[in-house]
């Protein structure tokens, strides 16, 4: 799901999507299915890299009776994700054998500007889209989110006599909860944690009916008075490589090999690099492919001008 969805939300688009994979009517060829909401789950095949737990991802093993009926799986699903589950962005991949995925490519997106890389990282993400049979195109970076910012008027707070750090303190206790003691039993310790009832943390409009108290006196303000809420649109993740920010879009196709993929994109790449360059901005094709020679000498003979 789009970066920002809560984990419940998450949970119910896979319920639907399982209840689909297994309904023998519609998949006769699935045998089990083994859901991870949240995070990637074990990584119970070598080449496996889970993905980073977030609250808005899953992860679905589908089991099948023999190998040859993977594909007539895969093909299904793909629909099915953009029929009845447009608010999420489903990849489906089968096992592979080998040290990477197959026909797999990732350029990488360098510049000091996160902005700029934000920018051209979903200019390079719509112009992959729009080569016909790409598959999985997608931004590490994902989405932008909307982040609240609580400005605290040391004017106002002082006048109330509530510290900043009362206004920290209360809001982690409102939101997500602070842990006042702990339950003990045998050697087994759990954490007793306070938090305000759900239909009063549900949204990003409780916030300015939040109230604060303070350590000194005791005395309850509401946060409105005391600090300035500004809501604004940020970036949900800002990957680095090697100190420097780093965006990486990832890619495959429906028949190209790696290589052949990645001499259809050089002409999307070619016009970013020459156009950003100047203000910092380079790139860097990788290939994924178990024929890395062949890879090699077909970047040669495209004559690319920048670093691969």
């Amino acid at each position: 799901l789009p970066a920002g969805y809560s984990i419940e939300s998450t949970d119910a688009t896979v319920q639907r999507l399982n209840a689909w994979l297994t309904e023998q009517a519609a998949n006769p060829e699935v045998t089990s299915t083994v859901a991870y909401v949240g995070s990637g789950g074990p990584r119970f095949f070598l080449v496996l890299s889970p993905v980073q737990p977030n609250p808005h991802v899953a992860f679905l093993v589908v089991s099948t009776e023999t190998a040859e009926q993977v594909p007539e799986v895969m093909q299904p699903l793909r629909e099915r994700f953009l029929e009845a589950f447009p608010e999420a962005a489903g990849r489906v991949k089968q096992m592979w054998l080998g040290a990477a995925e197959p026909g797999f490519v990732e350029v990488r997106l360098y510049g000091p500007d996160p902005e700029t890389l934000y920018a051209k990282g979903n200019q390079l993400v719509d112009g992959l889209r729009a080569m016909p049979g790409t598959l999985d195109v997608r931004s590490d970076w994902e989405n932008k989110i909307l982040v609240a910012r609580i400005v605290v008027d040391q004017v106002r707070a002082r006048r109330a006599g509530v510290s900043s750090r009362d206004v920290a303190l209360w809001l982690q206790a409102q939101m997500d909860g602070r842990a006042i003691t702990e339950y003990r039993e045998g050697d087994i310790a759990i954490p007793v944690v306070a938090r305000s009832v759900g239909e009063h943390r549900g949204g990003l409009g409780d916030l300015w009916n939040a109230k604060v108290s303070s350590s000194r006196t005791g005395k309850t303000v509401p946060l409105t008075q005391i600090a300035d809420i500004e809501v604004a649109s940020d970036f949900y993740r800002i990957s680095r490589r090697n100190q420097e920010r780093c965006l990486t879009v990832e890619m495959k196709h429906e028949t190209l090999r790696a290589p052949e993929l990645f001499a259809a994109a050089m002409p999307l790449l070619d016009e970013l690099y020459a156009r950003y360059e100047r203000v910092g901005f380079s790139l860097l094709g990788v290939n994924i492919d178990d024929d890395s020679g062949r890879a090699m000498d077909m970047i040669e003979e495209l004559g690319v001008n920048f670093p691969v």
